[in-house]
């Protein structure tokens, strides 16, 4: 696959998956390509397996209708989530410095756990981090007050890119948490209704981490 340069400005929407979670990465590329009504000019997508799982080339190559696609794998075996996170801000550290500069604006770091709540999603994700004027915006883990590393905004800055990449741990310093990114993994697990959808979205939610919310996001935004 020849990988073209995109312009500047664009958040680079990255899905970084597992041996575990590799069927549901694989639509959750396919939803964001879906959901695009032809060429994304305010982001890129781009691929990153654990060491050993390989890539899907059909859907790879299903995305190149709507984005810049990249795909890379970890470079070994990581033993712990933190690790694998710091592993992965490491791979797009080193291919922003083989461009010779950030190579986008912002990354937008994302697992299949999580999903869009607009037909838009993009548009309004990168204004919401444009606005925020930080270098995370994320969500919090309610379970022990941490960053919910599934589904967050860092900065694309490569001196930031290369300090996060050395530590396993996302501090919250310069961190906008649970304005538009949302996490639900506590009871009800799923959200309970189309209404209840729509509640968060009001509420000015853009992506939900958790709540089984690929599916619906799926049937809701693509009805």
């Amino acid at each position: 696959m020849t990988i073209i340069r995109p312009p500047a400005g664009r958040i680079l929407v990255t899905i970084r998956f597992s041996k575990r979670n590799r069927d549901a990465a694989m639509r959750m590329v396919r939803l964001f390509t879906d959901l695009e009504g032809g060429s994304c000019r305010l982001a890129s997508l781009c691929m990153i397996a654990d060491y050993g799982v390989p890539h899907d080339n059909d859907t790879l190559s299903y995305a190149t209708r709507k984005f810049h696609v990249s795909a890379y794998t970890l470079p070994g075996i990581t033993p712990s989530e933190g690790l694998r996170l710091a592993s992965c801000l490491g791979v797009l550290h080193d291919v922003g410095s083989a461009h010779g500069a950030a190579w986008h604006k912002a990354h937008f770091i994302a697992e299949p756990t999580g999903a869009p709540m607009h037909r838009d999603w993009v548009y309004f994700l990168s204004d919401a981090w444009d606005k925020a004027g930080t270098t995370i915006l994320g969500s919090v883990n309610a379970q022990d007050n941490s960053l919910d590393r599934s589904g967050f905004l860092v900065t694309g800055d490569l001196g930031m890119l290369n300090t996060l990449s050395a530590t396993p741990a996302i501090p919250h310093k310069d961190a906008t948490l649970d304005t538009v990114i949302k996490s639900r993994w506590g009871p009800p697990h799923r959200i309970e209704s189309d209404a209840a959808w729509w509640d968060l979205v009001n509420n000015g939610i853009i992506w939900l981490n958790g709540g089984d919310a690929l599916e619906m996001s799926r049937r809701i935004l693509l009805s």
